[in-house]
C-alpha cells in the first residue's frame, strides 16, 4: 500500500522479469551536478515499458530490484549545482535517461527521480501534468530521428514569426516528409516538428485517426490499411509537384520500412527513410540500393539536445505552437495503477497515451 507521506519516496518496483510492479518506499535521490530531482505527479506508459516489464529487456540481470519509467511531469524538487536553467518549484516535463546510465533512481516510476537537466523542459500554467507527460520521450525520438547528423539531419524546428522559421519554409516549400503512423505519439510529434522546421509534411494513420494527424499538422492523411496507400501518397505528391525530403516509419516493423522505401523510390527528390531503431542495438533493414537508411539514439547529439529542451519546446509550449498529442487517457490513479496500466498498453493503444496520475 503507497504510504500517504508525499516526504517520502515510493517507487514501482521490479523485483525480477515477468514479476508485477511492487509499490514501496525507496531511498530519496540527490542530484549530481548536471541532474535535477522531479517530485513526479503524472507518468504516460511506452510500449517500451511493458516490454521491459514483462520480458527485462535491456536492464542488467544484476540491477534487480529496479525501476523503470521514461515520460513524467511534475515539480522540481532540488537541483544540481550546474543546472542553471531550473529552480525549485518549476513546473516540468521530462524524460528519464535511465535506460542509458542503467540506474533505479533514473527511472520514471517513482514519486521523486532524478534527471538529467538537459532533458527537461518546463511547461506553462496552461498545460496539465496529465497532458504534458505524453510528450518527452516521443519528442526525443522524433528528434533524433529527423534531426541528428548521423540521421536524417533535417533543418530544425523554429518558432513561427522567426526568421529563421520564415527562410527555412520558403527553402523546403516544395520539399515533402512522409511520416508513416502519424497517430502514434512520435508520429504527432514529428508531425508538428517537421512543420516547425519549413516542411511539408503527408501522414498515414487508420482513418479513425486521420483528424489526429491532421491536428497535428498534416497537410494531407492516408489509410495506410489501402492497399493503394503508397500509389495515393506519390500521386498525392506527384501532381502538386513536390518532391521527397525523406520517409518516417515511425513504428519498428519491417512492412513499413518497405512502403516507405518505395514511396522514396518513386518519388524525386531524396531518397531517405529513417527510422526509430535503436543506434547499436538492432542493425538497420536493407531496403535496396539507392536508398539511405538511419537510425536514433533518443536525440544525443548535445548542440541539438539544447535547442530542443531548452529553447524550442518552452517557447512553442508557451505559444500554443506545440501541442501535446496524442491526448493523454486517464487509466488510474497512483503508482499501484501502474501494473494495470503497462497491462493496457499490452493489448493495443490507438491515438492516445495512457496516463497514470497521482503518483
Amino acid at each position: 500500500m503507497a504510504a500517504t507521506d508525499s516526504s517520502k519516496n515510493m517507487a514501482a518496483f521490479l523485483d525480477k522479469p515477468g514479476t508485477p510492479f511492487a509499490v514501496r518506499e525507496a531511498p530519496m535521490p540527490t542530484p549530481a551536478a548536471h541532474e535535477l530531482v522531479l517530485r513526479v505527479h503524472s507518468v504516460a506508459i511506452n510500449p517500451t515499458d511493458y516490454f521491459r516489464a514483462a520480458q527485462g529487456r535491456d536492464v542488467p540481470e544484476d540491477s534487480y530490484p529496479y525501476v523503470i519509467g521514461c515520460d513524467g511531469a511534475g515539480v522540481v524538487h532540488s537541483v544540481g549545482n550546474d543546472v542553471g536553467h531550473f529552480n525549485v518549484g518549476d513546473r516540468t516535463m521530462a524524460m528519464s535517461t535511465e535506460f542509458f546510465v542503467h540506474k533505479a533512481d533514473h527511472g520514471m516510476f517513482q514519486r521523486y527521480v532524478v534527471i538529467d537537466g538537459r532533458h527537461a523542459c518546463k511547461i506553462p500554467d496552461r498545460l496539465s501534468f496529465d497532458e504534458a507527460c505524453v510528450s518527452p520521450l516521443a519528442m526525443a525520438t522524433a528528434a533524433g530521428a529527423l534531426f541528428e547528423k548521423e540521421s536524417m539531419d533535417l533543418n530544425w524546428p523554429r518558432l513561427a514569426g522567426t526568421s529563421e522559421f520564415g527562410e527555412q519554409q520558403k527553402t523546403h516549400a516544395n520539399d515533402v516528409v512522409v511520416v508513416w503512423g502519424g497517430s502514434s505519439s512520435v508520429g504527432c510529434c514529428a508531425i508538428q516538428m517537421l512543420k516547425a522546421a519549413g516542411y511539408r509534411v503527408v501522414a498515414t494513420a487508420s482513418k479513425r485517426n486521420f483528424d489526429l494527424c491532421t491536428q497535428a499538422g498534416a497537410e494531407a492523411v492516408f489509410d495506410y490499411n489501402d492497399e493503394e496507400c503508397i500509389d495515393r501518397v506519390c500521386k498525392w505528391v506527384e501532381q502538386r509537384g513536390l518532391q521527397s525530403a525523406g520517409a518516417f516509419p515511425v513504428v519498428i516493423d519491417p512492412s513499413s520500412f518497405e512502403k516507405c522505401a518505395a514511396i522514396a523510390k518513386r518519388l524525386p527528390g531524396r531518397k531517405y527513410v529513417t527510422t526509430t531503431l535503436p543506434r547499436g542495438l538492432l542493425p538497420k533493414p536493407n531496403l535496396g540500393e539507392g536508398i539511405g537508411v538511419g537510425d536514433c539514439l533518443v536525440l544525443q547529439q548535445a548542440d541539438l539536445l539544447e535547442h530542443l529542451w531548452s529553447k524550442y519546446m518552452p517557447d512553442a509550449l508557451r505559444s500554443g505552437e506545440l501541442k501535446c498529442l496524442p491526448p493523454a487517457e486517464f487509466v488510474g490513479r497512483g503508482l499501484e495503477s501502474v501494473q494495470g496500466a503497462c497491462d493496457l498498453m499490452s493489448k493495443g493503444v490507438s491515438g492516445k497515451k495512457l496516463v497514470v496520475s497521482g503518483i
